[in-house]
């Protein structure tokens, strides 16, 4: 069992309890940052440009994703202990869906803004790749707090948890994640097309969460759990909010695909 794998909520530092997601969430915040400086530098991004997408993603990632959180909790999540904190700090309460939304978002409208739409492409592929960093390191945190509980395996992989050993999928996303930035990391000299990068990752992490999503529980709520205010009414309704988390990822996954090919067609037809 990967018992090198701690439940970790909370962590003792100087006589306080910190929560373990918010000093992920700062980490992640770090990592994005250093990412994106690094690509800034080396796609010669305007960096005013750059700080008015920023800011933008960062308003409409937390709105979107908080937003769909309210709307799908009852469906997808099972944060029993913060759940009702929708607009606490140090809880995640986002879907990470929403973060998507709000970076598509965010590199239309303030490309616009700056008058650099035909650099649109190069902008997504620098943020595109931070998503990723940034991303890997929140599923690190979720695999640590439990965010996704899985389903009950008797594999080497199971964690125990909530009276099970059950398969971690955030655990299993952040794998694959790592592999995407360093695959894509290698080779993003590499890319002549701006937006393949961007197009390639959005199509390989949207299909890792569509895959991982398999592993989620499909047994919660527990009868008589210590979580007496978890807030999901069936392991029914738990499965249509899974089923329509994935079809929205898999919808990403075509898309992307469907970008790829267009990008490298029309990059012949330039030829």
């Amino acid at each position: 069992m990967l018992s090198f794998l701690p439940y970790l909520n909370y962590i003792h530092v100087a006589g306080y309890l910190i929560p373990v997601i918010m000093v992920f969430y700062m980490i992640t915040v770090l990592v994005y940052m250093l990412v994106l400086t690094a690509e800034v530098k080396r796609l010669s991004l305007n960096i005013f440009t750059v700080s008015v997408i920023f800011l933008l993603y960062f308003t409409f990632a937390n709105i979107f994703s908080r937003a769909l959180f309210i709307l799908s909790r009852i469906y997808l999540h099972h944060d029993f202990e913060n759940q009702s904190k929708v607009f606490y700090f140090y809880t995640a309460q986002k879907i990470s869906f929403g973060v998507l939304l709000g970076l598509f978002l965010a590199l239309i409208l303030g490309t616009y803004l700056r008058g650099q739409k035909k650099d649109r492409y190069k902008y997504a592929d620098a943020f595109f790749l931070s998503y990723c960093a940034g991303l890997f390191i929140m599923r690190l945190g979720d695999a640590f707090t439990r965010y996704h509980p899985g389903k009950i395996t008797n594999s080497f992989f199971g964690v125990y948890y909530l009276g099970a050993y059950r398969h971690e999928p955030s655990f299993y996303e952040a794998i694959i994640l790592l592999l995407i930035f360093l695959f894509s990391w290698v080779i993003r000299k590499r890319l002549k097309i701006p937006g393949f990068l961007a197009l390639m990752m959005l199509a390989l992490t949207s299909l890792a969460r569509f895959l991982t999503d398999f592993f989620r529980n499909n047994d919660l709520p527990l009868a008589n759990t210590e979580h007496s205010n978890a807030f999901v009414s069936s392991n029914y309704h738990l499965w249509i909010g899974l089923t329509l988390n994935q079809i929205a990822y898999i919808v990403l996954f075509f898309f992307a695909s469907a970008g790829m090919l267009y990008l490298i067609k029309k990059s012949r037809f330039i030829l």
